[in-house]
């Protein structure tokens, strides 16, 4: 029964976000590669900021979609509560269903996206480009699924008080934006000053994006008690993400 219910919410909201396009899921594909396009413009040919040796596209194309995998899924658990208001008021269900229809959704966005990037792999190797995938390439899953963890562990506490005060959800806005300049996005974290590596080691975003780029590359940040300290911080959130959501889910209408 609750298993249907997930699937009519999951095509609702697919379906919503390409109502009266024409490309359809390609606008899933067509804004990490316009970003990785800028990206690899104005900081890798301008700025000339390092890449690890890692190809341009496949380094800035790599973090972008993780990091975006991140803020999606902070945006629309987010606003969880003012999206399913209606059904939430008048039909009894598992309210955590609409929380993994929506992760469903941005899930599927990010696993087209990576078919894009191993695609992109796959090119670059065919033209002699040595790209070698490292042992940490079978804990790659893993490491997604901590970014699934804090995306919505974080965008559920948002949704807890985004209900009484409007503002946090301006801010989060204005928050994730510069965010990503605190990441390993778009400056890996060997060209990072070594006064700054600290601020950028207690980032789990940043320890994730540089595991990610290890597994597939062979190249990046990657220490067993940077995964440890990333991995308790990210079920941790996501537990308390949970708890929250299942407390204000059962009076939230009192202040909408």
């Amino acid at each position: 029964m609750y298993g249907d219910l997930l699937k009519i919410f999951f095509l609702k909201d697919f379906k919503s976000n390409f109502k009266q396009t024409v490309l359809g899921p390609i606008w899933f594909l067509i804004q990490p590669i316009f970003s990785t396009l800028i990206f690899s413009i104005l900081f890798g040919k301008v700025a000339g900021l390092s890449t690890d040796q890692i190809p341009k596209p496949l380094y800035y194309f790599s973090g972008i979609i993780l990091f975006n995998l991140f803020t999606e899924l902070v945006n629309k658990n987010a606003i969880i509560f003012r999206d399913f208001k209606d059904i939430f008021s008048k039909i009894y269900f598992p309210r955590i269903i609409a929380v993994l229809s929506v992760s469903f959704n941005v899930l599927l966005r990010f696993i087209l996206q990576l078919a894009l990037l191993f695609l992109m792999i796959l090119i670059y190797s065919i033209n002699g480009i040595n790209i070698k995938l490292s042992l940490l390439f079978i804990a790659m899953p893993l490491f997604i699924l901590l970014i699934v963890f804090i995306g919505i562990g974080f965008g559920l506490i948002i949704a807890c008080y985004t209900i009484k005060y409007k503002d946090i959800q301006l801010l989060l806005t204005y928050f994730l934006q510069f965010f990503i300049y605190t990441t390993t996005v778009i400056i890996p974290f060997s060209a990072i000053p070594n006064k700054y590596k600290t601020f950028v080691l207690i980032n789990p975003i940043s320890n994730l994006i540089e595991s990610f780029r290890h597994s597939l590359f062979g190249i990046g940040n990657f220490t067993y008690l940077s995964f440890v300290y990333t991995l308790l911080f990210s079920v941790s959130l996501f537990l308390i993400g949970i708890y929250l959501f299942n407390e204000k889910q059962k009076t939230f209408l009192d202040n909408i």
